[in-house]
């Protein structure tokens, strides 16, 4: 996982299509975007954007649920 500095995201790179995980992140309740939705440009490595904007509880309880769901 890849946070620029202060900014309220992570970026997690993916093997497979950040889009599919990035759906079914979303179904469960969690706040993610695929590459699609945020690359600059098409080459973009899959991955999803992670919403780090909440408190530190909720941010680290949707960390556990996005790390499940990745099988991790």
């Amino acid at each position: 996982m890849y946070a620029p500095g202060p900014a309220p995201f992570a970026w997690i790179r993916l093997d497979g299509d950040g889009g599919q995980v990035a759906e079914r992140a979303r179904r469960r309740g969690l706040a993610v975007a695929g590459t699609a939705e945020f690359a600059a440009r098409r080459s973009a490595p899959a991955g999803l954007r992670v919403s780090l904007s909440a408190d530190d509880a909720s941010v680290r309880t949707a960390l556990h649920a996005l790390a499940r769901l990745l099988g991790g």
